[in-house]
């Protein structure tokens, strides 16, 4: 008689369990794997990219210097200021191109940079735009009034800073500026007072790279050397050994476009007949595998064979009688 309870069998199996934490273990080690290969990747394509960048600018400076030595020189010396300032070698890169497109000497390019960044109090787009607008004030060779506007836009009042030094009224300076009495060495000249010793503006840079975010810009431009100096020869293999191969190869397609377009179409007939053979092998071993499962599931079951075998003699005598009437 029933007495109307359950019981679960709640042994563990040691050898299941052990075989599990095995495949496991091998899942763990594939994924790491993969994920350290990814990483891998991913690093060597920063550095392939850094030494690419860092070739466009010394033929940037190249071109606009007239000298590869002048060039390595002035590329060396961005780098330098990037590893220990809160702009990256873009941003250095970029101005030092703008303030030279406008007649800056080269010798004069660092303490301007400097200069620049310490009003800019390291913030990039304040910096962009000065190093703009100082460019212009000097091809223009005076301050105007658009100039003014740009600069105090981005933090710095020149004419505030003239008064303080001379005592003069802004009134007579924006005078003297809409007369083209303010000269570019007068604004010069009020930015390196404001970045002086004593100045308001007096070693911003670097203050700013001793915060969170100013150590983060230093670290990745760190980062970006280091792995830019240890994919060097890796990308030195690919520009001067890869990539002409695969351009020679694609200019040699390109001349024999007709050819390529015939060997293409039998490839593709190929493939496609191979993928048609491969489908119609699979269905077969698909069917043979579910004939196998069959036969070994009736082998193991004894009991299913004779009821097959009863069906199978019930079916053939009810078609012979059917055939007798």
């Amino acid at each position: 008689m029933s007495d109307g309870t359950l019981r679960f069998d709640t042994k563990l199996d040691n050898g299941g369990v052990q075989t599990g934490m095995s495949q496991l273990k091998s899942i763990f080690k594939v994924g790491m794997a993969a994920i350290v290969a990814k990483q891998a990747i991913d690093v060597a394509k920063m550095g392939v990219a850094y030494n690419a960048q860092m070739e466009q600018y010394q033929t940037s400076f190249e071109t606009m210097l007239g000298s590869a030595d002048k060039a390595s020189k002035h590329v060396a010396d961005l780098k330098k200021m990037a590893a220990k300032t809160p702009f990256e070698m873009e941003d250095l890169a970029q101005a030092s191109q703008t303030l030279m497109s406008f007649g800056d000497d080269v010798n004069d390019i660092q303490p301007h940079l400097k200069m620049l960044g310490d009003i800019s109090l390291g913030n990039k787009e304040k910096f962009s735009s000065l190093s703009l607008v100082f460019g212009q004030v000097k091809s223009q060779g005076k301050l105007m009034g658009q100039d003014l506007l740009q600069m105090i836009n981005a933090g710095f009042n020149p004419l505030k800073v003239i008064s303080e030094q001379t005592g003069e009224s802004m009134a007579s300076l924006k005078d003297k500026m809409a007369k083209g009495q303010i000269s570019f060495e007068d604004v010069a000249g009020a930015m390196e007072y404001a970045t002086s010793k004593g100045g308001m503006f007096y070693n911003g840079m670097e203050k700013q790279s001793k915060t969170f975010s100013g150590m983060m810009s230093t670290l990745k431009d760190n980062v970006k050397s280091f792995v830019g100096e240890l994919t060097a020869p890796i990308f030195e293999h690919i520009k001067d050994d890869v990539m002409p191969k695969l351009m020679n190869g694609i200019e040699w397609m390109s001349h024999h476009l007709p050819l390529v377009k015939a060997i293409l179409a039998g490839l593709a007939t190929a493939i496609s007949i191979g993928f048609a053979i491969h489908k119609f092998t699979a269905i077969k071993n698909a069917i043979m595998g579910v004939g196998k499962a069959i036969q070994l599931f009736m082998i193991s079951n004894p009991i299913l064979l004779v009821a097959a075998a009863i069906a199978c003699l019930l079916y053939t005598s009810d078609a012979a009688d059917d055939s007798l009437r």
